[in-house]
């Protein structure tokens, strides 16, 4: 994981219990961790190692992402430039407020990625921008 330079999107720590033996739980208190009301959850697997998930920008939700099993790669922007987070501790959550970019890549083969969100599943331009160049102009 790298340290996210602003606040529209920031890593959020996770702890587990357990041990190498009995294996490990990693709760997510739900009003203490997740900065808003959680209204859906789901999550992605079985991705190509080539695939791009996510791709886009939302206007009225907000989302935290674990990955839960393996690793991927999370590409961010927040109007100061692409960063770039590798994910593979369930421990650490990623944070993505509104207006900020993100998409997922480099998964790898178990890669389990949870995806907590702010809001019931609202598709089209009412939430979704899904051009990067558009993105742009809306951020600045």
């Amino acid at each position: 994981m790298c340290k996210i330079k602003a606040m529209r999107a920031k890593i959020i720590d996770l702890k587990a219990f357990g041990d190498q033996q009995m294996g490990y739980l990693v709760p997510i208190e739900l009003n203490e961790k997740i900065p808003f009301e959680v209204k859906r959850a789901y999550f992605l697997y079985g991705m190509d190692q080539k695939a791009t998930r996510g791709g886009h920008a939302h206007i009225i939700e907000q989302e935290v992402f674990v990955c839960a099993k393996g690793s991927c790669k999370a590409i961010i922007d927040q109007g100061q430039g692409k960063e770039e987070i590798t994910m593979n501790n369930a421990e650490k959550a990623l944070f993505t407020d509104t207006m900020t970019w993100h998409e997922f890549t480099d998964f790898s083969k178990d890669c389990v990625l949870l995806a907590l969100s702010s809001v019931n599943y609202t598709p089209g331009d009412t939430n979704y921008i899904t051009s990067y160049e558009e993105f742009l102009q809306k951020i600045k």
